[in-house]
């Protein structure tokens, strides 16, 4: 183990047979893709998908300047949209982004102040052309998100950034997959969008099955049924009951209802009690032109991609993907000491999480088990979102392995050698 290197002479020589013993390490612990025939695409076919995107949108035009003034492109960018907002454009600045468009994944969500993500929320909402929908009315977006983030607990993992990553992959499937953006109405993908905005919202930063357990007000209001993704529709229900806020009152009434009952289901579609269905359903899906003739089907595939959407956080760049699992731990454990106090068996998951290595094992197991078998089917039916699947199993559980059997300062070399890699290309 890597124990066993301690100890040795200091120096270059050290150094070298550090490095190299390390090297052997890795490449033991490389993953094998379990279906990668089924996976690989030709380079050319991808190229074809990537021309196939829209270029005519101007803040995409932004975004594919080359890497050496893609800072002040982009800062050029923030100053035009804020110049509308009402804000000083000096106080927005982009910190640590290593690729900043927001589609390409490389922005870092937690150097940005709450607040300025939802300059980014509308953002992504004018590059997706959602805004027909509330006939291009900002300020009932503005007013409608401002309010999301305000109900928004401050927990280490169900928070707002949290919410927003998700909103912003579900934003990166429909930039990426033209097909589903061109088959899905407009109030649908607005739905998609801000129901994975919303669906953590007043998380109180326990689960369901603590809520059951101990009795809570919400469990009885929710007859111990998917409680707090109950909890969480029902108070963005309440927040569109404000005509200021209610970006879906131009539509018909008929359109309405149908929209609420749509946004209804996407946030129960985050219960894990679902999470087998929906691997179950992409599995018997050959491809997404299945889905989009049928309209109960096209709602359950973007009922599976809100659940991938929340599940996503292992997939993204290494740093991010770390930062997520220690802010889950966090929260895991404080959830473990409310277990304590309601004088109940604390459950196997959230025990020893403050040992780093056992913690990396239970994470592991959790990517597995759980982020594994749904997102490799993700990337089969949607095979430009492949490289999610290839950053999760090249990249980040590699990590977690090499943390759990040989330790922190393994695991920490490796992260070195990973610490820009890109998961998509810039548009």
């Amino acid at each position: 183990g890597y124990g066993n290197l301690r100890g040795k002479k200091s120096g270059r020589r050290h150094s070298a047979s550090l490095n190299d013993r390390l090297e052997e390490i890795f490449q033991k612990c490389q993953y094998q893709d379990p279906i990668k025939e089924q996976l690989v695409k030709s380079a050319d076919e991808a190229a074809k998908r990537r021309l196939s995107l829209s270029t005519k949108n101007k803040v995409k035009e932004y975004f594919i300047r080359s890497k050496a003034d893609q800072r002040t492109v982009t800062q050029r960018l923030i100053s035009k949209l804020v110049s509308g907002l009402g804000f000083n454009s000096p106080k927005i600045t982009l910190r640590s982004l290593s690729t900043p468009s927001l589609n390409s994944l490389g922005f870092n969500v937690f150097d940005t102040p709450e607040d300025e993500l939802l300059i980014y929320v509308e953002l992504m909402v004018k590059e997706l052309s959602l805004g027909a929908v509330f006939n291009n009315e900002m300020k009932l977006l503005k007013s409608l998100t401002k309010a999301m983030m305000q109900i928004y607990n401050k927990n280490p993992f169900h928070n707002w950034r949290h919410a927003f990553s998700v909103a912003q992959m579900s934003a990166v499937f429909m930039v990426r997959n033209p097909d589903l953006r061109k088959s899905v109405s407009c109030k649908m993908k607005l739905a998609f969008f801000i129901a994975a905005l919303g669906h953590d919202l007043d998380h109180p930063g326990s689960d369901n099955n603590y809520e059951n357990l101990s009795g809570s007000q919400l469990a009885e209001k929710y007859n111990r049924q998917s409680v707090l993704e109950n909890h969480h529709v029902n108070q963005f229900l309440n927040l569109i009951l404000d005509e200021d806020k209610n970006i879906f009152k131009y539509l018909e009434v008929s359109q309405q209802l149908e929209v609420n009952q749509i946004l209804v289901d996407l946030v129960l579609a985050t219960d894990m009690r679902y999470h087998n269905d929906h691997v179950e359903f992409l599995q018997n899906l050959e491809s997404p032109n299945n889905a989009f003739k049928d309209p109960g089907r096209l709602k359950l595939l973007i009922m599976s991609l809100i659940h991938a959407c929340d599940l996503s956080g292992q997939c993204v760049h290494l740093q991010l993907a770390l930062a997520w699992e220690e802010r889950i731990a966090a929260e895991m454990q404080a959830q473990a000491k409310k277990y304590e106090d309601l004088g109940v068996e604390v459950p196997q998951h959230l025990r020893n999480l403050d040992n780093p290595r056992s913690r990396a094992g239970a994470q592991l197991d959790f990517i597995n088990k759980v982020v594994i078998p749904l997102w490799v089917e993700v990337a089969r039916v949607f095979p430009n979102m492949k490289p999610l699947y290839d950053n999760l199993i090249n990249v980040v559980c590699p990590h977690y392995e090499i943390l759990r059997d040989h330790g922190i300062e393994a695991a920490n070399f490796f992260d070195a050698k990973h610490a820009n890699t890109s998961i998509f290309e810039t548009f």
